[in-house]
């Protein structure tokens, strides 16, 4: 069975059917640098955010728990200094405890993340016009409802917005590696799919806000090393087998429970482009295998064993949210769930 055919039944399953934790937070330094001291870790770190299910923003950081030399390799994993037979830049990763916040309806299931060293980078919110006409009801909103709302369609659409440099990214990958002119052309329409996501987010948002909500310049992380088949694949399993195709279950997720027909027509069309993401990031991992044999196999399957994502913890449903595209935790965690087990692990285990 493909990919979209596995999509197609957890889609019509899905339909059918914020706290803050401990952790730790990590950053780099060149190897023959100390860690930085708490305060200057604490600059760094806080209010970066993970790409994880759902992504978590760091709020505070504090003493060091972990200080290890790790090395990048050429495809961009780190390995332990001591691994034999791993070539690679070696540098200080250094870890420190870390109280970080769950954002609600975010994460790297909505769009392909733009990534930076493992973190996931987005615009800040500014008052610019980047919105389409889309305008939902605001009837039998309160002053709360709406700022929840706008909150959660402008996280969306910075998530959207970053996407679209992700996607501009893979394609320039996609030309390098010498990959086929329908996988370019695919990335190239994700791309324009994701610009038109973003607008109709940010159109949403600034509706509940009652004032105008935008993207602001985009930090553009630098490209790192040269760009492999492995790197390649790896990335996109990660990114898109996993980030994208979780996408289609939340996207699944949101529609569900939405009425206002506004927000329907936005997650319609958000859920049926982001299942094609979804098909093409399977079929770019697939041509990466292809070329690469077993070598980028092993980087794949390597990936896929380490790779988890998680549910948010439950809170308290609100039906009017709801109504405007804001799932409740339990339909969230249900629709990821149908996904991960019915189409991510089988698709995986035919592909490696």
């Amino acid at each position: 069975m493909t990919v979209s055919a596995r999509l197609q039944l957890a889609v019509a399953a899905i339909l059918t059917g914020c706290s803050t934790i401990d952790g730790t937070a990590c950053l780099t330094v060149a190897e023959e640098e100390s860690c930085p001291s708490e305060q200057d870790a604490s600059d760094a770190l806080v209010g970066t955010t993970t790409c994880t299910t759902p992504v978590q923003k760091v709020l505070s950081t504090r003493g060091l728990v972990s200080d290890d030399l790790v090395i990048f390799d050429p495809d961009g994993d780190t390995h332990p200094v001591d691994d034999t037979g791993t070539t690679g830049e070696v540098q200080r990763q250094c870890c420190y405890r870390a109280t970080m916040k769950e954002l609600k309806n975010s994460g790297c299931t909505i769009g392909r993340p733009l990534m930076d060293d493992g973190r996931m980078v987005t615009a800040e919110p500014t008052g610019e016009d980047w919105t389409t006409d889309d305008r939902p009801s605001l009837r039998k909103l309160s002053d709360e409802d709406r700022a929840a709302l706008a909150d959660a369609w402008q996280e969306q659409g910075l998530l959207e917005h970053a996407s679209v440099a992700a996607f501009a990214r893979l394609v320039l990958d996609l030309l390098e590696l010498g990959a086929t002119a329908e996988l370019v052309d695919r990335a190239s329409i994700a791309l324009q799919d994701e610009i038109r996501h973003a607008a109709r987010c940010f159109a949403l948002a600034s509706a509940y806000a009652g004032r105008e909500i935008g993207p602001g310049p985009l930090p553009m992380p630098a490209r790192r090393g040269r760009r492999t088949l492995t790197r390649l694949a790896v990335e996109s399993w990660r990114e898109g087998c996993v980030g994208e195709t979780l996408s289609v279950a939340l996207a699944a997720a949101q529609l569900r429970g939405a009425t206002d027909p506004v927000v329907r027509d936005v997650i319609t069309g958000i859920l049926r482009d982001e299942s094609e993401h979804a098909q093409l990031a399977w079929d770019i991992v697939a041509w990466a295998q292809a070329q690469g044999g077993e070598r980028v196999k092993r980087a794949v399957r390597r990936e896929a064993r380490r790779t988890v994502a998680t549910a948010p913890p439950p809170r308290a449903t609100n039906p009017t949210l709801m109504a405007h595209g804001i799932p409740s935790d339990a339909v969230v965690r249900e629709a990821l769930a149908r996904v991960a087990t019915g189409v991510i692990a089988p698709s995986t285990d035919e592909l490696c």
